[in-house]
C-alpha cells in the first residue's frame, strides 16, 4: 500500500493556517498553569508557538 501524497496547494494552506493560529484558551491555560521561571513545561501542541511563547514570557 502506498502513502497518499499531499498536493503543494494543501501544504501551503497548512503552513499559512499555522502562522495565523491564535491560541483561544491562552488566558485560561496561563491561569491554570501559573508559569514560574523554576518550572519545566512541555508544549505538546507546538505549532505556531502561541502557548510556548506566552509560557516563556509569563514565567520570566
Amino acid at each position: 500500500m502506498t502513502k497518499p501524497r499531499q498536493s503543494e496547494g494543501a501544504s501551503r494552506t497548512s503552513e499559512r493556517d499555522r502562522a495565523n493560529h491564535v491560541p483561544v484558551l491562552l488566558e485560561a491555560v496561563l491561569a491554570f498553569l501559573m508559569p514560574r521561571a523554576s518550572a519545566t513545561y512541555v508544549d505538546g501542541t507546538f505549532g505556531g508557538g502561541g502557548y510556548s511563547t506566552a509560557l516563556l514570557e509569563t514565567a520570566g
